[in-house]
């Protein structure tokens, strides 16, 4: 779960997967390239961004304590290193190291049959949401730039 939180809300630099930062450069597109439809495309990936984000949430969820924790600790790792790059390295370093700790302390999943099977269906929920979101705005996108 770390790894897909990583991706969605660490990767590149203002987390949302990245698709904040897709929607405007096809803001900037529909500009450059006289085509208006492609800011119709860009509502729809920052609408995506949102719904990125709240996968993420689900993922790392408050209340799962060791999930959340590993969240907040996540997210202040990334935003030291964004901020203060190689002056942060003690910081970092203990982040890692409390990261660790949490993974070795999670023997078992912190979560019972039924919790198990109620995160799931939570995620599969973002996931699906997601599905028809990007989907509709790559159909946007293929509208405009045809």
């Amino acid at each position: 779960m770390t790894w897909a939180f990583n991706d969605i809300a660490t990767f590149g630099k203002d987390g949302n997967a990245e698709r904040d930062l897709y929607a405007d450069f096809l803001d900037e597109a529909a500009i450059t390239l006289n085509r208006p439809a492609l800011g119709e495309a860009a509502a729809g990936f920052r609408e995506a961004a949102v719904a990125w984000n709240a996968l993420g949430q689900a993922l790392l969820p408050d209340e799962v304590e060791p999930l959340r924790e590993t969240r907040e600790r996540l997210l202040r790792r990334h935003a030291l290193f964004m901020d203060e790059g190689d002056a942060a390295t003690v910081a970092l370093r203990d982040i890692d190291a409390r990261l660790a700790a949490i993974r070795a302390a999670a023997v078992d999943f912190p979560l019972d049959a039924a919790g198990v099977t109620a995160f799931r269906e939570r995620i599969a929920g973002h996931v699906l949401r997601l599905h028809d979101i990007e989907a509709a705005a790559v159909t946007a996108l293929r509208a405009a730039m045809s």
